[in-house]
């Protein structure tokens, strides 16, 4: 159901990529994945060896090839892309009827798991910076972004241009969040975009097949090597200083570990396996704190 591992799914695809999917629970417990990555709670998470990607933007530009250059962002689409990923991601979940989203919520995750899943999701936002708006002001805003988004691709076939991008991913996934949970949040808006949407969805997700817990400790133990090119670029962190990380607007639960790399990007600390050996956590700079453990 996660929009941000559509967006990263899609981006698979793009990329014509084989990958390996490993499903988790839509809530926690899940703990073979918080035995690798620790307390970050949110989902999707790409593994690339013994490097785990807790974000889809890192993720997407960790899977960049020359051909498909979709991690850059122009400066003049930052904007835009927080206005997606910020603010009509929680304006689709206030927006729609609470029927539908029960029925929505009721089809993926079963009677049973509905109670445990509206708990999870109600303490997610325990300690949360953000709040959702009224119904009233969250349509408003996804009338005003389908308007921006239609400006745009009334000349020109993504947003990004006469190729498919980031920013393309950035803006389509909290649609098609909003599309599932209910049809009429995105039938009003102009045809253009539900064009730019159809050509979206087409790029599909690529060839996955099932992974299972062996395949993952297998692709970790080949790739347990040093930290090469690993490095501090931020005061008062030292290196291997153990730290937490985690969230700063909602689901702010941490990871801890040894911090090994931060610049203007990413985050990047490392955790001991009860195995041995290691794995190596990445976290956006942006939208995510670190503090001393």
């Amino acid at each position: 159901m996660s929009p941000y591992s559509e967006k990263l799914r899609l981006a698979l695809g793009i990329y014509h990529r084989k990958w390996l999917s490993f499903a988790v629970p839509a809530q926690p417990p899940r703990p073979f994945l918080r035995g690798l990555i620790g307390g970050y709670r949110r989902i999707p998470v790409l593994q690339l060896g013994a490097h785990f990607f807790c974000d889809s933007r890192l993720a997407i530009i960790a899977l960049e090839e020359e051909s498909a250059a979709l991690g850059v962002v122009a400066p003049e689409d930052q904007s835009l892309c927080r206005t997606a990923e910020e603010e009509i991601f929680f304006a689709v979940m206030a927006a729609a009827p609470t029927r539908r989203v029960v029925r929505y919520l009721l089809k993926n995750v079963g009677l049973m798991g509905l109670p445990r899943f509206l708990k999870d999701r109600a303490s997610m936002m325990t300690n949360a910076t953000v709040t959702l708006p009224s119904r009233t002001d969250a349509r408003d805003q996804i009338a005003r972004f389908g308007a921006e988004l239609g400006a745009r691709l009334k000349t020109q076939a993504f947003l990004s241009g006469s190729k498919v991008g980031l920013i393309d991913l950035c803006c389509y996934h909290p649609l098609w969040m909003g599309a599932n949970l209910d049809r009429a949040l995105v039938a009003t808006l102009p045809e253009c975009v539900s064009r730019w949407m159809t050509t979206v969805k087409q790029f599909g997700h690529g060839t996955s097949s099932e992974a299972s817990e062996s395949t993952v400790m297998s692709a970790i133990a080949r790739d347990n090597k040093e930290d090469n090119g690993l490095r501090i670029d931020a005061m008062p962190f030292e290196p291997y200083q153990s730290v937490e990380v985690g969230p700063s607007d909602y689901g702010r639960d941490i990871s801890t570990g040894q911090l090994v790399k931060i610049d203007s990007l990413e985050i990047v600390i490392r955790r001991s396996l009860d195995t041995g050996g290691y794995v190596y956590l990445h976290f956006p700079c942006q939208g995510f704190e670190v503090s001393a453990a």
